[in-house]
């Protein structure tokens, strides 16, 4: 599509599993992307909490529904923490 339209994109991918410097939690985080944006350096940011997936029936299994959407009151450990980044991401200045 970018060459039907003659534009450049550069598409930056940043993932939690390879630098903690990119942990979107973080108001810093957040802010200096953000900032990237508003100076013209970049177009826009796409965020996704990093468990959301439901694969198949052999997992990994969904953390939440429509009905639970902040995360199944059955949710404990690992999962319980999963669900609760997510919902910081979901209520993050990110989403604006």
């Amino acid at each position: 599509m970018a060459k039907q339209f003659h534009a450049v994109v550069e598409v930056i991918e940043l993932d939690l599993r390879h630098s903690r410097k990119v942990d979107f939690t973080q108001p810093g985080v957040q802010k200096k992307w953000l900032q990237l944006i508003d100076s013209g350096g970049g177009d826009a940011l796409v965020v996704t909490p990093p468990w959301a997936p439901w694969a198949n029936e052999e997992g990994p299994f969904p953390l939440r529904s429509s009905q639970c959407l902040r995360g199944f009151t059955w949710n404990s450990g690992q999962r319980r923490k999963k669900a609760e980044l997510g919902n910081i991401l979901g209520n993050s200045p990110l989403r604006q």
